[in-house]
């Protein structure tokens, strides 16, 4: 079940003057050798059988907490959509579903939402 900030009480005021940045570090295999690659970069493509480390990159919110949400796509098998402080529910995500999908981080101060990003997994076959 997709869940929401408002089902924590938990307004969204952004305020555009703070920096919340993350990104997705896919740890590819092909076949040959392992490297690493940034999900903004690759416009969030990726391909299945590959795991991949949410972070944050740059914040400077001063945030209470981070929560992160996973959504998958509703077509999936596993649509997802929960929030979790720290870091997404499982620490290293891996790209087994075909879709489009996404990830967001929140930047939670007194209650509220100041800040919030968003990376884009598109995983295809």
């Amino acid at each position: 079940m997709e869940r929401y900030l408002f089902d924590q009480k938990i307004p969204v005021l952004v305020d555009e003057s703070l920096i919340l940045n993350i990104d997705g570090f896919v740890e590819k295999l092909d076949g040959f050798r392992k490297y690493h690659a940034n999900l903004k970069i690759a416009n969030g493509i990726v391909d299945t059988k590959n795991s991949i480390e949410f972070k944050v990159v740059e914040n400077n919110t001063r945030a209470d907490v981070l929560k992160w949400k996973v959504k998958n796509d509703d077509r999936s098998p596993e649509p997802r959509g929960e929030i979790s402080d720290h870091g997404t529910s499982q620490k290293i995500e891996k790209t087994a579903y075909i879709g489009s999908h996404y990830v967001d981080c929140f930047a939670v101060k007194n209650r509220v939402c100041i800040a919030r990003d968003r990376v884009k997994v598109i995983v295809r076959q």
